[in-house]
């Protein structure tokens, strides 16, 4: 299940916008039409800011296979709340058949200052799938991308690093690779091959 505009920073979803798209792929063996459904509520583990769902969104008639997204409506979310997310899937068809939900996702909301702040957002890895909450890449060449936004407007500089996940032991620590793209209009997504070697 994939959320933008976001960014992974150590291991956190951070979410830049009030308004995100959640969006998964569903898919059935049986025959029909499927039904996405989505659901955002507070993280229990987040204190003093409410409990219990916050937002549930559903799309029908889905075919198998086909990634459904839906954009979380205004006024659900609160800058720097703490929420998490699932998703899960139910034959439209065969009214019985649905799939258990999905884990729960931990999400943070965190909206840039609108006057001041560029902002990253809708980071991806090309060629990638998630599986489990995780995002696995299939190349050992991938290519990194990002929305940069400014709301000052002008051109940016976006900046791409790789490094060793330090809950890992055996594999090495530190960076592996950091590289930039110049000139990057504000709301374009710049991509960065990572290239052997590099």
């Amino acid at each position: 299940m994939m959320v933008t505009p976001a960014q992974n920073v150590a291991g956190i979803t951070t979410v830049t916008s009030l308004t995100p798209q959640l969006a998964a792929t569903v898919s059935d063996t049986a025959t029909g039409t499927l039904t996405g459904t989505f659901e955002i509520e507070h993280d229990p583990a987040a204190t003093g800011q409410g409990t219990s769902q916050i937002w549930a969104g559903s799309l029908n008639n889905v075919a198998s296979g086909t990634q459904v997204g839906l954009t979380v409506p205004t006024a659900k979310l609160t800058n720097g709340w703490k929420v998490r997310r699932r998703a899960r899937a139910a034959n439209t068809t065969a009214a019985t058949l649905s799939s258990p939900w999905s884990d729960w996702q931990a999400l943070t909301v965190d909206v840039p200052d609108s006057v001041s702040e560029p902002a990253v957002g809708a980071l991806q890895v090309n060629p990638s799938q998630v599986i489990d909450g995780q995002v696995l890449t299939t190349s050992l060449t991938p290519s990194l991308l990002a929305q940069v936004t400014d709301p000052a407007g002008g051109r940016l500089r976006a900046e791409f690093k790789v490094e060793h996940d330090p809950a890992t032991t055996g594999q090495g620590t530190g960076q592996i690779r950091a590289g930039g793209v110049d000139n990057v209009a504000s709301g374009a997504r710049p991509a960065s091959p990572f290239r052997r070697g590099n």
